[in-house]
């Protein structure tokens, strides 16, 4: 609702899990939300990320498959016994109400046809509950004693690590297969108040209603650890003696979500179910002792937990900014995450909300002479007497003898030939005084001032006609391509032409300076 998709429900706890693997291959479906086997999609996994299965990701809670009783059933003393496994090595379970095993009943109840006998054509019957046994299996123990009746579904769940445990361990208890009519006799044995030992799982409806948790309900056997089961032998006769472990639930789904339902296939890889809410929804469901169906326990629960949904549909996606700038953060269809918008200083950013595109560009790629705006949406010109920096980033005055004649100038230019400029950020230059030239226009030079020619002398250094130009140009537009000598500076012409030499320097004789002071009028002594 949140994102605009429609979801159809897929129900495959009928189905085997190979036939799983072929359904999502297949695209009749997106994503499984809780796989316990998550191995059997090895196959469809790429290692590069790109195969037909995404990398699975963990959905918060983990499973634990084991043998289970009716703690309802049982004397409080023995249900948080540490080996209370123990208790099944003797008569005194009968004591407690158990079930005991009873061939021709067990049979009776399937109407006296073999679950073992009647498997499909695609799983293979397991040898040890066909012929004598017919649908059960029992220890050598219960040869010389009556066991009490473990109620199994198919003989291929867990394959035989339930059975290698209670042989090994010595335990009275008897396996009858009953396939999908498990929880149908288990249910008509607690009406009567009878109890049994039954193969099940958690979290799971059945365990909810009859109050079974990691700690209540459930046979631990000896704690696994690495290399404990080290021979797997899928039959009862193998040499396992130690507990199942928990496992970790994965979510998996298809690679191509991610691009069909960016938005869905985020929600997929960031939800994540604890435990305690798990164990709510279950309580809730009709099949845990509540009476709400599976889709309205999850109506009912999310409004109870709004949480567990805002946290997997962020603000990114569920209230967009329609007008996104640098720093806010959007959604990133391409990357299936929420960014924040960042640009190096030298870039401006490139958006398409649409598309969930996000680039950065440097202006002077598309746009030569321009740098990025204050808030990195735009490129825009730098003015006139100023061109962009060296890392594009932003506008920076031309140097005396520069100019750059009008906005957006990629690169200042130097003065040309015959003109100067002594100022910072022109946007032109002026033409050199009559009777001084200016050095530059060439090579990539410019001129920043101006010096006598023969003939004439300067009044002033260098720091003199940077002060008297400005103060001359900012009130003189014409001035600009005039030649007009300066008032207080010139250049002017010398009294005795031939005593100045050009560039303020007088008349030498003989290695002597002959002419000296203004304009090379004075004579040296001697």
């Amino acid at each position: 609702e949140k994102l605009g998709y429609s979801v159809r429900y897929m129900d495959v706890s009928a189905i085997s899990a190979k036939e799983w693997v072929r359904i999502l291959e297949s695209n009749e479906m997106d994503a499984e939300m809780e796989s316990w086997q998550v191995d059997i999609y090895n196959d469809l996994t790429s290692l590069a990320g790109n195969g037909v299965i995404a990398t699975p990701t963990e959905i918060g809670w983990v499973g634990r498959e084991g043998l289970f009783f009716m703690p309802g059933l049982v004397a409080s003393d023995i249900t948080w016994a540490v080996d209370f496994y123990k208790f099944y090595e003797g008569p005194e379970a009968r004591l407690q109400n158990f079930t005991v095993f009873d061939h021709a009943e067990a049979l009776s109840r399937m109407n006296g046809a073999s679950f073992c006998a009647n498997l499909g054509p695609t799983d293979p019957v397991p040898p040890w509950c066909v012929g004598a046994f017919s649908s059960s299996w029992e220890p050598p123990l219960c040869g010389t004693s009556p066991c009490i009746e473990g109620v199994m579904g198919s003989p291929l769940w867990a394959q035989g690590t339930f059975e290698q445990l209670a042989a090994n361990h010595n335990l009275s208890i008897a396996f009858a297969y009953y396939g999908n009519k498990q929880l149908e006799i288990l249910n008509s044995l607690r009406s009567k108040g009878k109890n049994a030992v039954f193969y099940g799982y958690l979290p799971s409806e059945f365990a909810s209603k009859l109050g079974i948790s990691q700690t209540m309900g459930r046979i631990s056997f000896p704690d696994y650890k690495v290399g404990c089961a080290s021979v797997v032998a899928q039959s009862p006769y193998g040499p396992r003696t130690c507990d199942i472990p928990p496992t970790v639930i994965y979510k998996i789904r298809r690679h191509d979500l991610a691009a069909k339902a960016p938005e869905a296939a985020y929600v997929i890889d960031n939800l994540q179910i604890s435990p305690e809410q798990v164990e709510l929804m279950l309580k809730m469901h009709e099949g845990g002792g509540g009476n709400l169906t599976t889709e309205q326990t999850a109506c009912e629960f999310l409004k109870q937990q709004p949480d567990v949904v805002l946290k997997a549909v962020p603000e990114c996606i569920t209230n967009p900014i329609q007008n996104p700038k640098i720093g806010d953060v959007v959604w990133n269809a391409a990357e299936l995450s929420c960014q924040q918008l960042f640009c190096p200083k030298n870039q401006v950013l490139i958006y398409d909300s649409a598309a969930g595109l996000i680039r950065c560009r440097e202006c002077k790629q598309e746009n030569a002479g321009t740098v990025p705006s204050p808030d990195q949406m735009s490129c825009m010109p730098c003015p006139a007497g100023s061109e962009p920096d060296s890392e594009g980033a932003k506008c920076q005055a031309c140097p005396p003898g520069r100019y750059a004649p009008e906005a957006a100038t990629p690169q200042c230019q130097a003065c040309p030939q015959g003109e100067y400029n002594p100022l910072r950020n022109q946007s032109r230059c002026a033409v050199c005084p009559f009777g001084a030239h200016c050095y530059g226009g060439f090579n990539g030079t410019g001129a920043t001032s101006f010096y006598a020619d023969e003939g004439f002398y300067l009044l002033g250094s260098d720091e003199d006609v940077t002060r008297e130009f400005e103060a001359k140009m900012s009130t003189c537009a014409d001035c600009w391509r005039s030649d007009a000598p300066f008032d207080a500076l010139g250049p002017f012409e010398c009294s005795v032409r031939s005593a100045c030499l050009g560039n303020n320097s007088c008349l030498v004789v003989e290695g002597e300076l002959a002419m000296d002071g203004p304009l090379c009028g004075s004579c040296t002594k001697g």
